[in-house]
């Protein structure tokens, strides 16, 4: 009977420790740009029928991310169509080649296709998140990531731009939206 016990806990810290581990390497950061951080996905709460990139309204992402850096007391965004072009192509590349980085499977960077659209720059920032229901439960879970949070509270950003894609099985974790917001200033 002893034995028994003593082998549960040990299965039980085992499984504890491997649910530990997955949960770090989900949140942690991106060892080679520690500047970047790697984005933390946030599952939707409520099962949703059929997603659509429609769900999650651009409108409201750029609305409650001025929303946040008033609350600080910092100038809103502007919304730059370039930026948006940046953040589509950004979007429609990870669905295909179904990958969740910063940094493209061939290691480009995402400055890389920011600058492709917008031009020249003084500064460029990428959030990514993927599991969120709607606009704000997305703001919602950037804001409580330090690194989504320290690119949207940014003063030297002046422009901002959006894409939400579609997939049916991104990154195997099934049926998800992806969202892509692009910072950047001249």
């Amino acid at each position: 009977m002893k034995n028994r016990w003593k082998w549960i806990r040990i299965s039980l810290f085992i499984l504890f420790a491997c649910l530990i581990t997955a949960l770090a390497y989900q949140v942690g950061y991106d060892s080679a740009k520690t500047d970047q951080p790697v984005p933390t996905p946030t599952p939707a709460t409520q099962p949703v029928d059929k997603l659509e990139p429609s769900d999650i309204d651009t409108n409201q992402l750029f609305a409650l991310v001025n929303d946040e850096r008033a609350k600080v007391g910092i100038q809103p965004l502007t919304l730059n169509t370039a930026l948006n072009a940046s953040a589509a192509e950004k979007c429609n590349d990870m669905v295909a080649r179904n990958y969740w980085s910063h940094n493209t499977p061939d290691g480009q960077e995402p400055f890389v296709v920011i600058e492709k659209h917008y031009g020249q720059y003084r500064q460029l920032e990428e959030n990514l998140g993927y599991g969120f229901k709607d606009a704000q439960s997305t703001v919602y879970g950037w804001m409580n990531s330090p690194g989504h949070k320290r690119n949207i509270l940014e003063r030297n950003v002046t422009e901002v731009g959006y894409a939400i894609c579609y997939s049916p099985n991104y990154i195997s974790q099934g049926e998800n939206l992806i969202v892509v917001q692009h910072f950047a200033s001249r």
